[in-house]
């Protein structure tokens, strides 16, 4: 039997190069990026968050259909 793990991913075109950059990650708790990346907030209300690995941000969080 294998688990799977949530992901989420999107594309956003690079200012600098403008080609299309594919952002991957996979889902944690706030709780757990707050401590990784020394990040100080209350995080977003019905949010799910993501540790990116690969090019891109190093996290990011996904409410409805909106990526922050």
């Amino acid at each position: 039997m294998c688990d799977t793990i949530p992901t989420c991913s999107f594309t956003y075109i690079n200012y600098r190069t403008g080609l299309p950059i594919r952002v991957l990650g996979v889902e944690r708790t706030w709780e757990y990026l707050e401590e990784e990346f020394n990040r100080k907030s209350d995080g977003l209300s019905d949010a799910k968050y993501y540790e990116v690995f690969g090019p891109g941000p190093q996290l990011f969080a996904v409410v409805g259909t909106q990526v922050y």
